[in-house]
């Protein structure tokens, strides 16, 4: 599964409180520049879609990248906000 990175695309307001090695995740998180957004479509929690962003970020040598996790309405978008 591929997934389109999409530019220029603002985070939603939160309403609510709420086993891969670095580089070999399926999401493109260590491609992806400041800006940058990406969705996750289907019936899919965004839960799944933090742990996966959480584990990457332990992983991963790129210790500035922070990013934001908002569930929509065909699915979960990920933004890269740092």
């Amino acid at each position: 599964m591929t997934f389109a990175l999409d530019s220029d695309i603002p985070v939603p307001v939160r309403t609510a409180p709420g086993g891969r090695r670095a580089g070999s995740s399926k999401y493109p998180f260590s491609i992806m520049e400041v800006g940058q957004s990406f969705l996750v479509p289907g019936d899919v929690k965004a839960a799944t879609i933090r742990s996966a962003v959480g584990a990457y970020q332990k992983r991963s040598e790129d210790k500035e990248a922070k990013f934001s996790v908002r569930a929509v309405a065909d699915g979960v978008r990920v933004w890269r906000v740092a």
